[in-house]
């Protein structure tokens, strides 16, 4: 078949064609891109890691387990943690960096189990009594501290214990956040959302190749190897940038819509700006290294057509001579 590209092949059939090849290009590397990235990213465990280490949710795991001990205290006082600041610096420094980052990573995995199918079961706990000890500790050293311990010790006068109050703050033996036993517990969207995702990997993983699989070929058979690897590479190439142009049109989007999302599981607070937009720069960057190995491979496959193109040209020239 002659080249659509040639003075002799300029008829409309032949610009139809060649606009539907790079359309169906187009499209089809968007879904491969999609498919590829989604495995990069949402059904990969070590991005979810990555994406832990970039984002610092210790503080505000925190901040929640403070506000939940107080709201689930049984104690029959209640203390306003603002009314005295020993008690938030005790719990501060009880709930340690350390065992919040220990408990995160179990939560991040057991997350990851449960949205791919792994698991039926996402349960988020918080076993406070394991810092009861540290907690009371905490506690007895803020006591010492305080500016009318040391008075009295000046006067002679033998400070009080603090056990007694102790026992009136105790912390919650343990904090439930999450309690989904069985993936019907959520609403019909959240089942469906859910249920697609553990659906769709095995398509996902195939669609790239089946794609491509059969453009390839069809686009060498009907248009001839020059003409048809120069609209495959121009389709593939225009796929790719586009792409990834359309990041900026998301990312409000994506950032506006992650409170609303995560708001019915209790963890809107990882959807605070910082923490969002640097979870989204993470999959940024991986669709990004995506989007330019698509356009690379097009303006690669356009770089052999021109080539052959060339060498055939000298080919005949030597014939020639």
């Amino acid at each position: 078949m002659t080249d659509p590209g040639s003075p002799k092949s300029r008829s409309l059939p032949a610009y139809v064609a060649v606009i539907l090849m790079i359309t169906g290009t187009i499209f089809a590397g968007w879904i491969s891109q999609v498919s590829i990235g989604l495995h990069d990213t949402i059904y990969d465990r070590e991005f979810y890691r990555c994406s832990l280490r970039e984002v610092r949710l210790e503080d505000e795991m925190r901040a929640m387990l403070i506000e939940y001990a107080i709201m689930e205290s049984d104690r029959p006082i209640s203390i306003a943690l603002s009314d005295i600041p020993m008690i938030e610096k005790a719990l501060v420094s009880a709930i340690d960096e350390q065992w919040l980052k220990g408990k995160l990573e179990t939560i991040l995995a057991d997350a990851v189990a449960f949205v791919l199918g792994d698991r039926e079961q996402f349960i988020v706990k918080f076993p406070l009594q394991e810092k009861q000890a540290l907690f009371e500790r905490e506690i007895r050293r803020e006591w010492r501290a305080y500016p009318g311990y040391a008075r009295l010790q000046e006067l002679g006068i033998e400070a009080p214990d603090p056990t007694v109050f102790i026992e009136k703050i105790d912390l919650p033996g343990e904090i439930a956040v999450i309690e989904l036993t069985s993936l019907s517990e959520l609403d019909e969207k959240e089942q469906a959302a859910i249920t697609a995702i553990r659906g769709a990997e095995p398509e996902f993983q195939l669609a790239p190749y089946l794609l491509i699989g059969l453009l390839l070929p069809f686009s060498l058979l009907f248009f001839g190897v020059i003409p048809g690897l120069k609209w495959l590479g121009a389709g593939l190439f225009l796929s790719g940038l586009s792409l990834f142009l359309l990041w900026n049109q998301m990312e409000s989007a994506v950032l506006n819509y992650a409170p609303v999302a995560l708001e019915p599981y209790g963890l809107s607070f990882l959807a605070a700006p910082e923490i969002t937009a640097t979870v989204y720069s993470c999959a940024r960057d991986a669709y990004t290294g995506i989007h330019a190995s698509f356009a690379g491979l097009g303006l690669l496959l356009i770089a052999a057509a021109y080539l052959i193109q060339l060498s055939l040209v000298i080919a005949g020239k030597l014939r020639k001579d």
